[in-house]
């Protein structure tokens, strides 16, 4: 089984050095990396997304420039480390990050970027829509595909429906990122939702909580080791029509330590998959 995981929320463990994290890494069973790549002029926007990326990455760590990206890559791929796709690290898609993400993912065999909006406001996304079927379309015509990655707030409803499916039912050509970590903190029944998107999903984002709900922000623990339905999940993900990396660890943030929570929930998805440990 091709296990990823997103480099958002590891920045403390991508610093330099960095080869020594990601033989680490591989030798648990992570056999691929999403990174979260920045196509805005300076790291350092005003985007209030950014700034909370920035703020839980630990900066640069997690991370990338385009420039940086690219000798990262290399590397990766240079210890066995499959790379097939990345997260647009924005706010706000504007059409001259589309163009520039483009020609990256073609200078760096990149096959799909996920996007992030992270918002309740359906006007506001009703205003994105155009933009987004046009940088589709055009990902498409050069074999990348653009999917949505959701969080809770995606999820919430106004009038029966919520950003996520007003974004997916406006541009057929989306496809979707299921966080089923954060579907849970929203209060859906994770495989229900995996049926409902079947359709369109083509990569799991595996995160978990657990289930103290008296702080701001959730309490992100290893995966499987909260509010997740874990094995449930893992049990319906083979009848889904995923990309061959179709499953990734998205750990936020820990309040142990960040790699022996990735480790735990490594190994607790390879175990729901009656896979052994590394």
């Amino acid at each position: 089984m091709e296990l990823g995981i997103n480099t958002f929320g590891l920045g403390g463990l991508l610093k330099e050095p960095f080869p020594q994290t990601i033989r680490a890494l591989k030798k648990n069973g992570i056999t691929a990396m999403e990174p979260c790549v920045h196509f805005h002029g300076s790291l350092f926007s005003t985007d209030p997304l950014i700034e909370f990326g920035m703020k839980h990455t630990d900066r640069l760590g997690g991370v990338w420039m385009p420039e940086e990206a690219k000798n990262r890559l290399a590397l990766l791929r240079s210890e066995g480390i499959r790379i097939e796709g990345a997260h647009l690290f924005v706010g706000r898609l504007t059409a001259d990050m589309a163009d520039s993400a483009l020609r990256f993912a073609q200078e760096n065999d990149l096959h799909y970027y996920a996007l992030s909006y992270m918002t309740d406001d359906l006007k506001w996304a009703e205003k994105q829509v155009p933009l987004l079927r046009s940088a589709a379309e055009n990902f498409l015509g050069q074999d990348v595909h653009l999917l949505l990655h959701n969080h809770d707030v995606d999820l919430k409803e106004t009038g029966g429906t919520c950003v996520l499916d007003l974004l997916l039912g406006s541009v057929p050509e989306l496809e979707l990122e299921l966080d089923v970590g954060w579907a849970a903190w929203a209060g859906l029944d994770c495989t229900a939702a995996m049926e409902k998107y079947r359709d369109r999903l083509r990569i799991l984002h595996f995160k978990d909580m657990l289930p103290d709900r008296t702080k701001k922000r959730p309490r992100f623990c290893a995966v499987g080791e909260g509010i997740s339905p874990l094995p449930a999940i893992v049990e319906k993900a083979p009848g889904l029509d995923l990309f061959s990396v179709g499953m990734v660890i998205d750990q936020d943030g820990s309040e142990g330590d960040m790699m022996t929570d990735v480790l735990t929930g490594a190994a607790n998805v390879r175990a729901a998959a009656g896979e052994a440990t590394a």
